[in-house]
């Protein structure tokens, strides 16, 4: 999923500088205020507050040393695993 998103943001920013043809920082926030675009991580489009309307976060926890989805259900390849601190057991 890193690397989805990695890839993402590379395909936002490409289409910004390209919708605003230079690198003028108010050009660029218009443009990115007006992306509407399907990457590989899902759709990616801002709302009134910057934030990626379409975005959909994934749970992760590491096992074994694997990072593993474990929510939403939809994605998750694992249960939660649920730690309690000594003192609260």
């Amino acid at each position: 999923a890193l690397d989805a998103g990695a890839a993402a943001t590379i395909a936002v920013y490409a289409a910004a500088f390209e919708a605003a043809s230079d690198f003028d920082l108010r050009g660029l926030r218009s443009a990115l205020s007006e992306i509407n675009l399907m990457t590989v991580y899902g759709r990616v489009r801002f709302g009134a507050d910057g934030a990626n309307a379409d975005a959909r976060g994934v749970l992760a926890q590491v096992r074994n040393g694997v990072l593993t989805s474990v929510a939403p259900e939809q994605w998750a390849r694992a249960r939660p695993a649920l730690r309690m601190p000594a003192a609260a057991r």
